[in-house]
């Protein structure tokens, strides 16, 4: 093909990526949106307090959506964007951080430069009934975070994304 043929095709490529979110640096990393409560459910972030408290079940998880390149190993992964227990955890109403795992994994293609990931985050008991905050604490993590869709607040002085669940009672 000469090379006047492929400009199009080249020009064509880079506008797709670009329009596809894969704008340079998110291959080195990004978490986009807010962790929500399910892999594939939306919901509107509750970040104004209790009051406002999304209802969860007491085995509930959580997910967090995001881009790299493509790697298939979990520890690359976790360590590559420092989520972790210092940086993404569960709060129950007396302030304890709810043992949990987290995990990582890639779900294929996202954009054209990068691979579209997801972390979990699941307590390692069932909750009790009360209130729980969610905190990803954003200057602990080694990826930006995008797409926010609430803004920051804080958590024990450093900047966080905090949002509020709430386990009914049975």
């Amino acid at each position: 093909m000469a090379v006047a043929a492929r400009a199009p095709l080249v020009i064509a490529t880079a506008l797709l990526g670009f329009a596809s979110g894969c704008w340079p640096g998110r291959c080195a990393g990004v978490l986009r949106g807010t962790p929500r409560v399910s892999f594939t459910g939306e919901h509107q972030p509750c970040t104004d307090g209790p009051a406002c408290a999304e209802e969860i079940s007491p085995e509930q998880g959580f997910h967090q959506n995001g881009d790299f390149a493509r790697v298939e190993d979990p520890a690359v992964l976790l360590e590559s964007a420092a989520i972790g227990p210092q940086s993404w955890f569960l709060v129950d109403e007396a302030g304890a951080v709810m043992p949990s795992q987290i995990t990582a994994m890639q779900h294929g293609s996202a954009h054209s430069c990068a691979s579209a990931i997801g972390f979990d985050l699941v307590p390692n008991d069932p909750l009790a009934p009360g209130v729980y905050r969610l905190v990803l604490m954003t200057d602990r993590l080694e990826w930006s975070v995008l797409k926010l869709g609430v803004d920051a607040s804080s958590y024990a002085g450093e900047p966080a994304i905090v949002q509020y669940y709430r386990v009914p009672e049975a």
